[in-house]
């Protein structure tokens, strides 16, 4: 039962994921852009006011838009 519950609520969980996803506007970084957020990245420069999940789902997107166009 503890099971069943568990991956009920990972599933509820994953839908929430998918619908906050849809929210976020869709950016497409430029190599400029990517290469600053790989130097923040690589310092550990990040903080509170950055929205990590808005960078890794639209680097992401540029990552996918790419691959694509190969």
């Amino acid at each position: 039962m503890v099971q069943k519950e568990a991956q009920e609520q990972e599933r509820r969980q994953e839908e929430l994921c998918e619908a906050l996803t849809e929210y976020i506007e869709p950016h497409y970084y430029s190599k400029e852009e990517v290469e600053e957020l790989l130097k923040l990245a690589s310092a550990g420069k990040f903080n509170i006011f950055y929205d990590r999940n808005k960078i890794v789902i639209n680097l992401c997107r540029t990552l996918l838009k790419l691959m694509e166009e190969k």
